[in-house]
C-alpha cells in the first residue's frame, strides 16, 4: 500500500511516500504523539479525521526530510496546514493515465 503525502507550505512543497517513513522517525512521532507506526499511518488516510498532533508530526517529518530545522511545535496553525496539503494518494487505486492525462481503465 503505497501511500503519498503532499504539502504545499511556506513557498515550499514537500512529498512523503508514507512506505519510506523510518522507524527512528515512527520512535520520535511516538513520543511526540503516542501514536504508533500504524495508528500513526492509519490517521493520514483521511483529513477529515486528522488529529493536530499528526499534523503537527507530519510537519516535522516534511521538513525534516528536506533538511529544514524541524521541530514538533503546538503553535502551527493545524486547520491552515489540512488545508494546504495537496494529496492524499492510495497509488494503487490510481487508474493508468494516457500520455493526454485521460483514464486508460474500462
Amino acid at each position: 500500500m503505497a501511500s503519498t503525502v503532499a504539502l504545499a507550505w511556506d513557498g515550499a512543497r514537500y512529498e512523503l511516500d508514507v512506505d519510506s517513513i523510518t522507524a527512528r522517525e515512527f520512535k520520535q512521532i511516538k513520543t511526540h504523539t503516542g501514536l504508533k507506526a500504524g495508528q500513526f499511518v492509519k490517521s493520514l488516510s483521511s483529513l477529515d479525521d486528522m488529529d493536530a498532533e499528526v499534523a503537527v508530526a507530519l510537519l516535522w517529518l516534511f521538513k525534516t526530510r528536506a533538511g529544514e530545522p524541524a521541530a514538533f511545535e503546538d503553535d502551527v496553525p493545524v486547520l491552515a496546514m489540512l488545508g494546504a496539503l495537496t494529496s492524499v494518494s492510495e497509488d494503487e487505486d490510481e487508474a493508468p493515465k494516457a500520455e493526454d492525462g485521460t483514464s486508460t481503465s474500462t
